[in-house]
């Protein structure tokens, strides 16, 4: 039998693309290849289009929030009111042993909104600043809290991160509030035992020790993260954290690349300008960092809910359709367009 080259050549072709593919095919559904940060996988913010055609008109210089300290400067809100409260234990630095339920928490949790308030009560009182600027001693509890925030991942999370890789993951982080949550999109055909909140919080950190001078003060700061808690239910478990996927905030792109950070801008130029589904915005209302938009068209009445986070930018969450005088969720935003919207679906492509 003779081989030509060019047969030769095609196979090595052929075998070179089912690599690739399978390679890549594989980065996309390992985890493990995105960063795993403050007990979250970190995701970047995809690049969104800007200054189309079809989203001009939306915004006007003269806008009263645009020439406001909306973008600049972190908001005065309260934070989120938890459910519970970690006291600790005594012996700080002592090694604690299994099971890890701190006093006054329940053995399993029946809702999953109780089990990400109790995850974040314990987080609330961890540090692991060692190596970091910040704090003049022992800052809240140490690391000692850890394992008990561990303890609420659920069984097949903790099987992919281990307990000292969850402990790593806050290096640096020396207090986390919860200041937001609220019930996210439910994709359709996903099972009842699955929930999605929406959340956003707020470390202190600071830089890390430099090796190679000689000591010097440096201010510690705040930063923040926002994303979506995925809650599972087992019957033996009860509710548990399956994931958690957060984008860092940025405190500098919404004051110069604007409209599709701002609520009703977005509305106007995705539903009005591309989609052609509304005419015109009825009403805007707001309560605290939530903003809901009222929309209609020839068709339908609309209503999209954003929340607005700390760094002024809002986020929509949700979409309303108007039957029989209830609002009903959908999805009506194109594939291609999932990034606008803060959802489970931006997380798993």
């Amino acid at each position: 039998m003779i081989i030509y080259k060019k047969d030769i050549t095609l196979v090595f072709i052929f075998t070179i693309v089912i690599t690739v593919l399978s390679l890549t095919l594989f980065k996309n559904i390992n985890n493990n290849s995105k960063p795993y940060v403050v007990g979250g996988y970190i995701h970047k913010l995809e690049k969104q289009r800007n200054g189309t055609e079809l989203s001009k008109s939306v915004m006007k210089e003269n806008d009263n929030d645009f020439y406001k300290e909306r973008f600049a400067r972190p908001s005065k809100e309260p934070v989120l009111k938890l459910k519970y409260e970690y006291k600790g234990y005594e012996g700080l630095f002592k090694e604690l042993e299994p099971p890890y339920i701190p006093k006054g928490y329940p053995q399993k949790y029946n809702k999953p909104k109780d089990v990400i308030h109790a995850y974040y009560s314990i987080l609330k009182d961890a540090a692991n600043m060692i190596g970091y600027h910040g704090g003049c001693g022992t800052v809240g509890r140490s690391r000692t809290p850890y394992p008990f925030a561990y303890e609420l991942l659920s069984s097949e999370t903790k099987k992919e991160i281990s307990l000292e890789k969850f402990k790593d993951s806050f290096s640096g982080v020396g207090h986390t509030t919860l200041l937001k949550l609220y019930l996210a999109f439910q994709p359709p055909n996903i099972p009842l035992n699955i929930q999605y909140y929406m959340a956003e919080i707020e470390i202190i950190t600071g830089p890390p020790y430099s090796k190679d001078e000689e000591y010097k003060p440096e201010p510690g700061y705040f930063a923040y993260y926002y994303g979506i808690i995925t809650t599972i239910y087992d019957k033996k478990e009860g509710w548990k954290i399956k994931s958690v996927d957060y984008i860092p905030e940025d405190f500098l792109c919404a004051p110069w690349h604007f409209w599709q950070w701002h609520s009703k801008a977005l509305v106007q130029a995705v539903y009005g300008n591309w989609y052609k589904i509304i005419d015109k915005i009825d009403k805007v209302e707001k309560e605290n960092s939530y903003v809901s938009i009222y929309a209609s068209g020839k068709e339908n009445e609309y209503r999209f809910d954003f929340v607005r986070l700390t760094n002024g930018e809002d986020i929509l969450l949700n979409e309303y359709i108007k039957v029989n005088d209830k609002w009903k969720e959908v999805n009506l935003l194109k594939p291609d367009d999932q990034d606008y919207k803060l959802s489970i679906l931006r997380f798993k492509k």
